[in-house]
């Protein structure tokens, strides 16, 4: 059922008690003029009902999938279609919906105000046989995801004595995006260093192929391509091209939004800023070609115990990084931060750079970074000082671990 009907008639029960009386004087008096006024009575109750009866039947929305996505302060538009299939019109219709406070409808009449949702309104008139669809503008105004629920249609009968009110039962598809902000972070210079190809390293499963720094005995299982033809013609013997070993271009965000949460009116703020900065080191490294991963410690369902975005590159998976971020939800469930590190620590593959954000330096925490190191990571942190923020070497109080 797309429709939860209610309909009202003013004074109903009294005219009707009124009808049944007079019904009963006028057969006892045997009076025409009162049994005429008995059947207006009726009559002014069954038409009204009729009507909006038939409107609740021939009436329905439209229910498409849209996704709108934008940017704090950026407009977009969703539409609502409303189709009448009956021979009835609706006149002055009053359509209302709540969505989410992510966004705001500046073209609509704005009505009552959660925590979570805003409520809007518009009127309308639909002819018989007829469809509307209605163009609404969105504008953001905080990260977040809001969708559109709570769908209300409110009319009335033609002489005013009826009230209909229409509650939409589905869900409804409408869901806008609103991705967080792109706060900056200081000192990117010293993660370009870290790139692939320019940081040789002793032991690294990443190879330089245009820096070859010596030859050796041929083996079993080498590339046909890694041959070295002219030092295997001098030694009359197959000789392997060996290669400079290097760093891989791969960089591993690790989010934790637990730490210092026991005041979240007061540190809800910093956690968004957090927010904002992981969002713009995905900006950044898409800029940069640089495949990345995102960890944060939310709890969901499914093989990956925590909130996870696998490795990618390119303007696909910032699109998936931005999106991931703009649904978080502060008040989801959260795993501990040691948990956080470990499940990490069993599903990473040698990330050549981890940024940690917002990420704690007790000692069980430590272990996991010091464990990273040793399998040759690079480890850095965001650090904030009041509303600026820094990439540097991660620390453990006074000694850099990176």
């Amino acid at each position: 059922m797309m429709w939860h009907r209610k309909i009202t008639i003013m004074y109903f029960v009294p005219l009707l008690v009124a009808a049944a009386t007079l019904l009963l004087i006028s057969l006892y008096a045997k009076s025409a003029i009162m049994i005429l006024i008995t059947f207006l009575i009726l009559l002014a109750n069954a038409i009204p009902y009729y009507y909006l009866k038939k409107t609740t039947e021939n009436v329905s929305m439209a229910n498409p999938i849209q996704k709108v996505k934008l940017f704090n302060d950026e407009e977009h538009i969703i539409k609502l279609s409303v189709k009448n299939f009956g021979r009835l019109p609706v006149f002055n219709g009053l359509l209302s919906f709540n969505i989410g406070n992510s966004v705001w409808c500046p073209e609509l009449t704005a009505g009552s105000r959660n925590r979570t949702t805003n409520q809007f309104s518009f009127r309308f008139n639909l002819l018989s046989k007829k469809s509307l669809e209605f163009t609404i503008k969105v504008q953001g105004k905080k990260r977040g995801v809001a969708r559109v629920s709570s769908i209300k249609l409110h009319t009335k009968d033609l002489l005013g004595v009826g009230t209909l009110d229409l509650d939409y039962q589905p869900f409804f598809q409408t869901e806008v995006i609103v991705y967080p902000e792109l706060r900056p972070v200081g000192g990117m210079d010293q993660l370009r260093r870290f790139q692939q190809g320019n940081r040789p390293m002793q032991f690294s499963l990443f190879e330089d192929k245009t820096a070859t720094m010596g030859t050796r005995d041929y083996s079993s299982g080498d590339s046909f391509s890694d041959i070295h033809w002219k030092a295997s013609a001098r030694s009359n013997e197959l000789q392997t091209k060996q290669y400079e070993k290097t760093s891989g271009m791969h960089w591993t965000f690790i989010l934790n939004l637990s730490r210092d949460r026991t005041d979240v009116s007061t540190k809800s703020d910093d956690l968004e800023k957090n927010i904002s900065y992981v969002a713009y080191l995905c900006k950044y490294a898409a800029t940069n070609g640089i495949p990345y991963d995102i960890f944060v410690n939310i709890k969901v369902h499914g093989k990956d115990y925590l909130m996870h975005l696998n490795a990618g590159e390119g303007r696909e998976q910032l699109a998936k990084a931005l999106e991931m971020l703009a649904r978080i939800n502060l008040n989801s469930i959260l795993v501990a931060e040691e948990n956080m590190l470990a499940f990490i620590d069993r599903v990473m593959y040698r990330s050549p750079m981890i940024i940690l954000v917002n990420c704690g330096k007790r000692e069980s925490e430590q272990r996991f970074y010091q464990r990273w190191i040793r399998r040759g990571t690079t480890l850095f942190e965001v650090e904030q000082k009041e509303d600026a923020a820094f990439i540097v070497p991660a620390s453990a109080g006074k000694r850099a671990i990176s």
